[in-house]
């Protein structure tokens, strides 16, 4: 209202209309707002299916891929696993294994467990438990690892082990 009086000052030619915003257009705002900051149901749909599939073909690949001697079913079966595997990348689906990787301290990761080991040198993942899984650039699910730790020796046996004559 006040706007409108303002804009008397001036000639006709320079007034500015009041904007003809909708009745509703704070309820339209805050709803825009919400659709924008929670996932939709499609999407949360499609990232437990991503997740299902994900972590199944996972573990079938690391149980085929650990038997010895396969039989020529579990090769032909192992040809359409690495097809299907090879879809979902080309589709934008990432899932990663972890064992093996080091730890540095600035992964994305679930760390479940510290075990001691004899095996590593330094912090080193020993077990995947579950893989992350990206879609298309996005973290679906995060990794859960179980990290070796190298075992702590006695400062002292170690010493008396290096510098000291036999």
């Amino acid at each position: 209202m006040f706007l409108n009086l303002k804009q008397l000052r001036y000639p006709a030619e320079f007034r500015i209309e009041e904007p003809s915003w909708p009745s509703n257009f704070l309820q339209c705002a805050d709803d825009i707002i919400s659709l924008l900051q929670t996932p939709q149901k499609d999407e949360k749909e499609l990232t437990g299916f991503l997740k299902n599939v994900g972590n199944g073909l996972w573990r079938i690949r690391n149980k085929l891929s650990t038997v010895q001697d396969p039989s020529k079913e579990i090769r032909s079966a192992m040809r359409f696993l690495e097809s299907t595997w090879d879809t979902l990348s080309q589709s934008g689906v990432d899932i990663q294994d972890h064992t093996g990787e080091m730890i540095t301290g600035g992964e994305a990761l679930r760390v479940i467990a510290f075990e001691p080991s004899d095996q590593v040198s330094h912090d080193q993942v020993i077990e995947t438990v579950k893989p992350t899984i990206h879609y298309k650039g996005r973290v679906v699910q995060m990794g859960e690892v179980i990290v070796g730790q190298p075992q702590k020796r006695d400062l002292a046996q170690t010493c008396e082990k290096s510098y000291m004559p036999a």
